[in-house]
This record gives structure tokens, C-alpha cells and sequence, in this order.
């Protein structure tokens, strides 16, 4: 029986991820961007971290130390 050769898909994986991570980058000056965050005070941690369990986020929490 012959032995069957598979070509190493992590590798062929990777250099597609890189060719596709360089012309997002490329594209990244003329695609406007503006961050989503919402900050909450250090005492409302746990309603911050209840939202991220519930998946009720968009963009980034932020706690506010002062």
C-alpha cells in the first residue's frame, strides 16, 4: 500500500491568512473606522462583566479607575 501525501495545511493556512491580513492593512486608510466603547465607573463592574457574559456588547468596555 502506498503512503498517501497531504500537503501541510497549517502552512498553506498561514500564507493565505498573511496575503489576506496584508491587503486588509493595505485597505485600512480608506476604509473609515470609528471605536465603539462604553465606559462604566469601577462600582458597576459587575453589570459590565454581566453584559459581556450575555454577549450584549458592542465594541469595548471600559472600567473606569479613579
Amino acid at each position: 500500500m502506498t503512503a498517501l501525501r497531504l500537503p501541510n495545511v497549517s502552512v498553506t493556512t498561514r500564507v493565505r491568512s498573511r496575503l489576506c491580513m496584508d491587503n486588509a492593512f493595505d485597505a485600512l486608510p480608506e476604509i473609515p473606522t470609528k471605536p465603539e466603547v462604553q465606559e462604566f465607573p469601577l462600582h458597576e463592574a459587575n453589570h459590565a462583566l454581566l453584559e459581556l457574559k450575555n454577549r450584549k456588547i458592542r465594541g469595548a468596555k471600559v472600567l473606569q479607575i479613579k
